[in-house]
């Protein structure tokens, strides 16, 4: 599965509303890791436009999925592709 990833965590400690999702109370962010996409519980706060301050859940350098589709699941093989960049 094709993958578009964003850098999850930058100097501003905030991601995009388009990498997060929710499940009954609580947030998550798939990560690209070793090849395969990574479920992971995160805590947000603030939300700002299109941005959601991260609490926890993700570290710097985390490369976060971006629009995960409802197939995705943790431990799925992912080819992830850099946000702008060409296939």
């Amino acid at each position: 599965m094709l993958a578009t990833v964003v850098p999850g965590f930058g100097p501003s400690g905030k991601i995009s509303s388009r990498t997060d999702f929710r499940r009954g109370q609580l947030d998550y962010a798939f990560v690209v890791e070793d090849g395969k996409a990574r479920l992971r519980l995160i805590r947000t706060g603030n939300s700002i436009e299109d941005k959601a301050e991260v609490l926890s859940g993700l570290q710097a350098g985390d490369m976060v999925v971006l629009d995960p589709p409802d197939s995705l699941m943790d431990g799925n093989p992912v080819d992830a592709q850099q946000e702008g960049s060409k296939p």
